[in-house]
């Protein structure tokens, strides 16, 4: 488990310290904060990541992975969320080229997004082992339950945690908004996309797995 959890750390941490130091170099050269936001919406990211990497390495009883996987699909929408980023581009200071900005924007996306990949996948062997075939129903629902959530942060500006501050607020919206064509075809749109990329990483998975 240390020789595999090594480099799997390694890599997360490098790609994290990639992205801050994008984003200070940016800060340094325009003197503002244009972009900050990104460092919080990437910590987001991991939230989920966190949460079923927790699940995986200490097995819990049915009950408790439930639990636990209702918190992890409160924050999964975090991971994902970050794509949504792009529509700042070119809006935030244009002292700095395009180029850049787009890298900047590309490099957090990229990351929430593969931190949601990995801890969908981490928790599709958690519900495997608890709950079996079942399993490809709830990572299905829930990717497009993350869709919804994309939705919910970025035109509606929920936050993961406002089912506990505002939940009938969030209840009430949240069935009119399923009611409008707009928030369905986004949910769908994005839900599926991040399904489908999901098993494409996981079918590469298997076949190199087999190699």
């Amino acid at each position: 488990m240390k020789t595999l959890a090594t480099p799997f750390y390694s890599s997360i941490l490098l790609l994290i310290g990639f992205n801050f130091s994008l984003l200070i170099f940016r800060m340094l050269v325009t003197s503002g904060i244009g972009f900050g936001f990104l460092i919080w919406n990437l910590i987001l990211s991991i939230v989920p990541l966190s949460i079923s990497l927790y699940l995986m390495l200490r097995p819990r009883h049915k009950w408790k992975v439930a639990i636990g996987s209702l918190v992890w699909l409160l924050f999964l929408p975090n991971s994902p969320y970050i794509l949504t980023d792009f529509l700042h581009f070119r809006k935030i200071n244009l002292t700095m080229p395009a180029w850049f900005d787009l890298l900047l924007l590309a490099s957090y996306s990229i990351s929430g997004l593969l931190f949601g990949l990995l801890s969908m996948q981490q928790m599709h062997e958690v519900w495997k082992r608890s709950y079996g075939k079942v399993a490809d129903v709830l990572i299905a629902a829930s990717a497009l339950l993350a869709g919804f959530g994309i939705y919910l942060g970025r035109y509606e500006r929920y936050n993961s945690w406002d089912i506990l501050s505002d939940p009938i607020q969030l209840l009430t919206d949240s069935v009119l908004l399923l009611t409008q064509l707009r928030t369905i075809g986004f949910t769908f749109g994005y839900g599926t996309l991040l399904l489908l990329v999901y098993y494409f990483m996981r079918m590469n998975s298997k076949i190199n797995s087999n190699f």
